[in-house]
């Protein structure tokens, strides 16, 4: 559910506990939530809590169908490897480690208007894709999480774990704003502190303000 009416239909999935509040459990079987596509191809943000067991290319976002157009994030192709799939142009992955972590950990991918994908992990930059083909636009009707296509319509990749605030902006968020998102969502007990309050005494000749 969002703030412009974009509901999901959710297959499967159940609700569990989330790294913020409420999550989806995806059974990395048959389990998805789909909804309309977006059409974004540049200058966007996808983002999410996810905490999800091994195998190559599951899905956590998608927008678009494999081998035709849009594109996918998820698990790349080999352990500890992120990838962002840009549907019949080129599989990209980048790796964070020797083995995909099973943990909540918060991912994004920021596409810039030159087509070229920053990745952050926990708040952190992972660094650029290094790869600036254009995305093919989605022609088709396929958005889902925890779910992807095959160029024919036929669903896999199927998430296996619980994901939490899966959000796509129509904007390429700044590394500040990552951060600060992260560091909010991660811990909010600690994320600001607020003292007792002060009062300010000020004096003029013949006037007291406090």
């Amino acid at each position: 559910s969002t703030s412009n009416a974009n509901n999901g239909t959710i297959t499967g999935a159940t609700a569990t506990t989330g790294k913020i509040d409420g999550a989806g459990s995806f059974d990395g079987v048959n389990d998805g939530v789909t909804a309309t596509k977006s059409g974004l191809i540049s200058s966007f943000t996808v983002s999410a809590w996810a905490k999800g067991g091994p195998g190559n290319r599951l899905r956590i976002v998608t927008d678009g169908r494999g081998s035709t157009d849009g594109w996918t994030v998820g698990w790349g192709f080999g352990a500890g490897n992120i990838g962002f799939t840009k549907f019949g142009v080129v599989d990209l992955d980048k790796s964070i480690g020797s083995s995909w972590p099973t943990d909540w950990n918060h991912y994004v991918w920021v596409v810039g208007s030159d087509y070229d994908i920053e990745l952050y992990f926990n708040g952190v930059s992972q660094g650029k894709y290094g790869n600036t083909q254009t995305i093919v636009a989605n022609s088709n009707t396929e958005f889902g999480i925890g779910i992807s296509w095959s160029s024919g319509g036929t669903p896999g990749s199927y998430w296996n774990g619980p994901i939490d605030e899966a959000r796509l902006s129509n904007s390429a968020r700044s590394s500040d704003w990552i951060r600060t998102e992260y560091n909010n969502q991660s811990s909010p007990s600690t994320f600001m502190a607020m003292g007792k309050q002060e009062k300010l005494t000020r004096s003029v000749p013949g006037i007291q303000i406090k």
